[in-house]
């Protein structure tokens, strides 16, 4: 079997800094080996199992199974053309017949390019606050359970009425950016 495959997920899951274990949780499966199994192209994902994999590191399934070097094409909606079709139908076009791509069809072409360059850093900053909010979150479970110790450990002190009140806003605002997280990722909150 091609390594190729493999080779990406592995790429994919240090990229996504996770354990093969924490990848394993991720897809549902028993075992870090499944994993392992598969970096080593000694197994191969199911198609569920790549379709979830695809989904988990925002990549096309012509990536993951190395069919391309173009992680996840980003498409104009009107045209349902990805940047670099558009860039080839361009380039054929001034080959072919530079003649007929006048000036209007280059303003036309440098209009869309800017679309689609806007496009792909909005993906960018969704993505970096996808990892900043994940952080944040962690910060203020680690938070509330410092106040749950902090409320056990002491149950006469006189700060017991703040370290309740730090605790309940680290835990909303725990919830507040599991939600907002939820709706950035694309998941439904049912």
């Amino acid at each position: 079997m091609d390594n190729l495959i493999g080779d990406r997920i592995k790429i994919l899951r240090l990229e996504s800094n996770l354990t093969q274990r924490e990848l394993a949780l991720k897809l549902g499966l028993k075992g870090k080996s499944s994993i392992a199994n598969y970096e080593n192209s000694s197994n191969a994902p199911s198609d569920e199992v790549k379709l979830k994999m695809c989904k988990l590191f925002n990549c096309s399934l012509d990536y993951l199974m190395g069919l391309t070097s173009v992680k996840k094409k980003v498409y104009n909606e009107k045209t349902m053309l990805s940047k670099e079709e558009i860039e080839k139908f361009i380039q054929e076009m001034t080959e072919v017949r530079p003649e007929k791509l006048n000036e209007e069809a280059l303003k036309l072409y440098s209009k869309i390019m800017e679309i689609l360059d806007k496009n792909e850093q909005l993906e960018a900053d969704k993505q970096k606050l996808i990892k900043k909010l994940e952080k944040d979150m962690q910060d203020n479970i680690e938070t509330v359970k410092y106040y749950e110790n902090a409320i056990q450990n002491n149950p006469n002190a006189t700060d017991r009425k703040s370290w309740l009140r730090s605790k309940t806003i680290a835990l909303t605002k725990w919830e507040t950016e599991k939600e907002i997280l939820k709706i950035l990722k694309g998941e439904s909150n049912e």
